[in-house]
């Protein structure tokens, strides 16, 4: 995927118009739909407003990770059972797994997270 439709795909998943986006970020029209075409790649300056206003990480935008949070808040710290783990903590212990063992992980995780719903919908 390139940058463009990575910016567009944003955009529309907010169902936004490129004139708000470009408004609010204080830059043309023209430009932000030049972007979205890939025709012209934008100033760092605009690629971190559009970083900020999507709530993604830059090196989404540009293509290096399929991670769309913050490292912010990848980075936030839980205290788990007395120890301090982060997101990164977790997700470099997953990447050891093997297939079958982060597919049952991810199926555990998201049949605890059913029963959270289920729980709430109460």
């Amino acid at each position: 995927m390139t940058f463009g439709e990575r910016i567009k795909g944003l955009r529309e998943d907010r169902d936004l118009k490129q004139n708000e986006v470009a408004k609010i970020l204080n830059i043309l029209p023209k430009s932000l739909s030049n972007y979205e075409l890939d025709v012209y790649e934008p100033p760092i300056d605009v690629i971190i407003k559009l970083a900020n206003f999507y709530g993604v990480n830059i090196d989404y935008l540009l293509g290096n990770t399929k991670i769309k949070i913050c490292w912010d808040k990848f980075d936030r710290t839980l205290e788990i059972n007395g120890s301090h783990v982060s997101c990164s903590d977790i997700y470099n212990k997953l990447s050891v797994l093997t297939d079958d063992e982060l597919k049952n992980f991810i199926g555990l995780l998201f049949n605890l997270y059913s029963l959270h719903e289920n729980k709430n919908r109460e």
